[in-house]
């Protein structure tokens, strides 16, 4: 008996299931390997504003009022769109000698941003991290000064 040189149905059937089955167990890590390099990255947008709010405090004698406004002077790149990778824009809110820099995350990936930013607080999907007028540090730890922080 000769036999055709294609699949059977019942053979289609199994390769599909099977990579169903594999796809269905690999792209949750996967996905959520993607959100911690995207929440890494957001940290690290967080750092560079208040890097280049800190640089607009030195040379203004104020802290700017909002992005756009550091965009405009050449402290950050004016192409850059302010979002970070979750799509959600970043605010700043200037008190005093601080100036809060905040966005949201997804709620999973909070404690791990605020655990990375200096002075950082995580509230629901809200992650708000401070930096302070240059300067104005002697009132905050020493540098490697260690202090036990619960966390994820």
């Amino acid at each position: 008996m000769e036999r055709n040189k294609g699949f059977t149905l019942l053979e289609l059937a199994i390769v599909f299931a099977t990579v169903a089955v594999v796809a269905g167990a690999v792209a949750p890590s996967f996905v959520k390997s993607v959100y911690i390099d995207a929440a890494r990255k957001s940290a690290l947008e967080v750092s560079q504003i208040q890097e280049a709010a800190r640089s607009f405090y030195v040379k203004n004698k104020s802290w700017p009022a909002d992005i756009s406004a550091m965009q405009e002077q050449g402290y950050l790149d004016s192409g850059w769109g302010a979002r970070n990778p979750f799509g959600n824009a970043y605010f700043l809110l200037p008190q005093g000698a601080l100036l809060l820099v905040k966005t949201q995350v997804p709620k999973d990936m909070t404690g791990m941003m605020a655990g990375i930013l200096p002075m950082a607080s995580a509230s629901g999907m809200e992650v708000v991290s401070a930096v302070t007028v240059p300067g104005a540090d002697a009132e905050t730890l020493p540098a490697g000064a260690l202090i036990p922080w619960p966390g994820v």
